[in-house]
């Protein structure tokens, strides 16, 4: 390994050091980790170039399951018809069908979110002003994620069905059991999709919702607790009503995007031979300036879908929490180590006092 360290790439993005590596390696030019297997870029400017090259494709998250021993068939076929329906695993003129087809029905569920987010957050986020300790996760961030995600796709998500790992299908490090019991999760919730969609829903439209929860649901719970979990220990013992929110997130729970080379080319100041992977690291942008936060949501065709979803959600949620006086601390933060995909914690403990 050549470059910035000796980190270990695959898991420094949700371990203590990585506040020390983002901060260094934003002015480290690329290097190759062997065992990430992947250039790793964190420079900012070199980060936005290389998501906006055409020749880059996002990793084809379905060849993991398509390449095991068991082959795909029907053991899973629910991961593989969600991954059929997602943007992100698609190339071309499929790529560019599915995206028209999800924006076009975020677009339409606007006005029904937004009265969801006036009617519901204030009794989500009603915690905020009880004194004492609290478990945010549980508490607070992952259900109101739940009910804006059951308001985004039309059809009620119940406890049982509320999958908090199934961004896990992207993981290609878990083992074949876990695989299995997320397609088992997986099969659950398309059939639920189904049957509260009734008989006259196509395939499309369910893989497309079924998509967007696999995608958007999990990478949003993250976003909000890690960028919550950072201003409460920037802004320790302050009143929530005197904190001057940001107008976007200030960290991301994707800590980075894979892309592989098509072909040989020149990207971003890189020899890429084809099939080279490039991680790009999305978390550099929460330590520099706030105007590079929108960065988050990536750049080029592979753009996230639900920026505008998640800014407005951030800023109705800072609206709120303003309007409190209560203070908010920090008193436990862990985020898993065996999830090489989004930075969902497993613990947000946090103390309220007045």
């Amino acid at each position: 390994m050549t470059g910035a360290g000796s980190h270990n790439y695959l898991t420094v993005y949700r371990q203590p050091e990585r506040d020390d590596f983002l901060k260094s390696a934003r002015v480290a030019p690329p290097f190759y980790d062997r065992t990430a297997r992947a250039w790793i870029v964190v420079e900012p400017d070199r980060c936005r170039e290389l998501l906006s090259v055409p020749g880059l494709l996002p990793a084809p998250a379905l060849e993991h399951y398509r390449n095991m021993p068991s082959g795909m068939g029907e053991a899973f076929a629910s991961v593989a018809f969600a991954f059929e329906h997602i943007p992100l695993s698609m190339y071309g003129e499929r790529h560019a069908e599915a995206r028209r087809r999800a924006s076009t029905w975020i677009a339409a569920r606007h006005q029904a979110i937004h009265a969801w987010a006036a009617d519901s957050l204030p009794g989500h986020l009603a915690r905020f002003a009880e004194p004492g300790q609290a478990e945010l996760m549980t508490a607070v961030i992952k259900p109101l994620v739940r009910g804006l995600f059951a308001t985004l796709v039309a059809v009620e998500l119940p406890d049982h069905l509320a999958l908090d790992d199934v961004s896990l299908v992207f993981d290609k490090s878990i083992g074949m059991s876990r695989r299995v019991r997320l397609e088992a999760d997986m099969a659950a919730l398309e059939a639920h999709l189904r049957d509260r969609m009734g008989p006259g829903a196509s395939d499309d439209e369910v893989g497309m919702r079924l998509g967007l929860l696999v995608v958007g649901k999990d990478a949003l719970v993250g976003t909000l607790a890690e960028s919550l979990a950072n201003l409460f220990t920037e802004h320790a013992g302050q009143p929530l009503s005197s904190i001057v929110f940001p107008k976007l997130p200030q960290r991301t729970a994707v800590p980075f995007v894979e892309r592989i080379a098509a072909t040989a080319m020149q990207a971003g100041g890189l020899d890429l031979a084809e099939g080279d992977r490039v991680r790009v690291v999305l978390q550099t942008y929460g330590h520099g300036p706030a105007t590079e936060h929108h960065r988050f949501f990536g750049a080029g065709a592979h753009a996230c879908l639900g920026r505008p979803l998640s800014v407005e959600l951030w800023g109705a949620i800072a609206a709120r929490l303003t309007t409190l006086s209560t203070r908010v601390e920090v008193s436990r933060y862990e985020l898993p180590l065996d999830s090489y995909v989004f930075n969902v914690p497993s613990i947000f403990e946090v103390d309220i006092s007045r």
